[in-house]
């Protein structure tokens, strides 16, 4: 995590242990949840190893994937975090995977303390604005088939490890058209 933060801004040795200090370790296996809807305080995390998927549920009972989280990357449901209430979508391991985890309380009290901190704050949601503009723009002007083959250029590894329905849950469509998609591709008419 610290390599990782290392990244996006300079860190000195009292913001890396204020930052280590509210974190602990967590196994998720395949399938198990680490934010279930309306469930405990808003918690975030840095996903060091593994996939995680989040979802709603919709009306009709619909699980709706909304994103994929590939390590090494931060994890967390923004309305959560920002509004500091348990979470209104629910983030699921697809694989095994290993966290560090913190409740966002503690966070913010530690980036309330340090500049740094709140540089990396800044950080994470600059790129999760980024994330849902780029996401809202395809969904609304991209072609199922745009969308699926920009998911195959940003998740490369993600398309054959995971069930072909959350994939086509995230593009927005059935099963069976991101099937006559995939054989379209194959088959090189697209």
């Amino acid at each position: 995590m610290i390599d990782y933060l290392s990244s996006i801004v300079k860190l000195d040795d009292t913001a890396k242990d204020k930052f280590l200090s509210i974190y602990k370790q967590e196994h998720l296996n395949k399938y198990e949840h680490f934010i279930e809807v309306n469930t405990g305080k808003a918690k975030l995390a840095f996903l060091k190893k593994g996939i995680l998927r989040a979802y709603r549920i919709s009306a009709e009972g619909e699980e709706i994937t909304t994103r994929f989280f590939v390590a090494p990357c931060f994890v967390f449901d923004f309305v959560s975090f920002r509004k500091e209430v348990s979470s209104k979508i629910n983030i699921q391991s697809l694989t095994s995977v290993e966290l560090q985890t913190a409740y966002v309380d503690d966070f913010l009290k530690i980036r309330n303390c340090n500049n740094v901190l709140g540089k990396i704050h800044l950080r994470l949601l600059e790129e999760l604005c980024y994330f849902h503009k780029v996401r809202e723009t395809s969904l609304m002007l991209d072609s199922a088939t745009e969308r699926y083959l920009d998911f195959i250029n940003t998740y490369k590894e993600l398309s054959e490890r995971i069930p072909q329905h959350y994939i086509a849950s995230y593009l927005g469509i059935k099963p069976q058209s991101l099937s006559r998609i995939r054989k379209k591709i194959l088959e090189n008419k697209w």
